[in-house]
């Protein structure tokens, strides 16, 4: 009887179970498409709401609308250089006996016909733009740009020069102390060149302007011991410069920055700060600089490495 019990239990199957796959299946496979046509499903048409719906109920909010997408934003500026540069005359900042009216020549009679042109198009773009009150304008940014340069403020630096020139003028000046004073002006600030283009776009426009400064400055730059290695703070010197500036016409937060300075090729090179060396042996307590002396030994030891 045993063995005949455990045959049935083996092979045979009771009578009221069904088999199934899944726990959650119903137990009675039959009219499942009725079953299936059963489900009530909502009406989603008077939940939804339209794309434009969509944005002003967050602008009620005050909430950014939220789009994915897998483009990425590009963010131009500024220009990668310098539109028609300007090529100063030679001996410009130098006495002369001849009068400016008769150094100009018929180029430049042509550049100012391109100017008023190109003036016109800023002022267009620009309704605050004035020439006449520009020069003022940059000689102030021109002032502040240094000053923020000599306080290692980069983020001030950025109101007022473009993200390639910062880099220009931020290069090798780490560990190094700047003191830079403006004392005066020799010549008034004077724009030399206005020029305007268009970057992917012809509606995206910037404008540029040249601007010539002939000033009197103070500069000296310390390394990180605190020893002098170019300039004077004692003694000023004129500088005659072109700077470039800048402006994204077509952005409502544009502003005029410091875009390049234009270096003459007739412009004698400045001299080469001198640069601090590291001794190849370990120096003692005694043998730390304090002297006159010591500064003598460094330099004959730098005579030596560079023979």
């Amino acid at each position: 009887m045993a063995a005949v019990y455990r045959v049935l239990q083996v092979g045979c199957r009771l009578p009221n179970s069904v088999p199934v796959r899944y726990m959650g299946k119903h137990y009675n496979p039959k009219f499942k498409w009725l079953r299936q046509k059963k489900e009530l499903y909502p009406e989603l048409k008077k939940t939804r709401t339209g794309e434009e719906e969509y944005k002003l109920k967050l602008k009620r909010f005050g909430i950014e609308p939220f789009f994915t997408t897998t483009d990425i934003p590009i963010y131009m500026g500024s220009t990668d250089g310098v539109i028609d540069e300007y090529k100063p005359p030679k001996g410009d900042g130098k006495f002369s006996l001849l009068p400016s009216k008769i150094i100009e020549t018929v180029k430049d009679t042509k550049d100012k016909s391109k100017e008023l042109m190109h003036k016109r198009k800023i002022k267009t773009v620009d309704k605050t733009f004035e020439a006449s009150s520009f020069p003022l304008l940059a000689q102030d940014i021109y002032i502040k740009a240094h000053e923020a340069l000599a306080r290692n403020d980069l983020e001030e630096l950025g109101r007022y020069a473009t993200a390639k020139l910062i880099n220009q003028m931020v290069f090798n000046l780490e560990r190094k102390t700047i003191r830079w004073k403006f004392i005066e002006s020799l010549d008034p600030p004077k724009i030399v060149r206005v020029r305007t283009g268009s970057l992917l776009d012809k509606t995206n426009i910037f404008g540029q302007i040249t601007v010539r400064f002939h000033t009197k400055q103070m500069l000296a730059i310390y390394d990180r011991f605190g020893r002098l290695m170019f300039g004077s703070e004692v003694l000023a010197k004129d500088v005659l410069e072109y700077i470039v500036y800048e402006k994204h016409l077509v952005n409502v937060y544009g502003l005029w920055r410091m875009h390049r300075k234009i270096i003459p090729e007739w412009q004698p090179k400045h001299e080469i700060p001198k640069r601090t060396v590291v001794l190849p042996e370990r120096m003692s307590e005694d043998d730390i600089v304090t002297d006159e002396t010591d500064y003598q030994f460094l330099d004959e030891l730098e005579e030596k490495q560079n023979a």
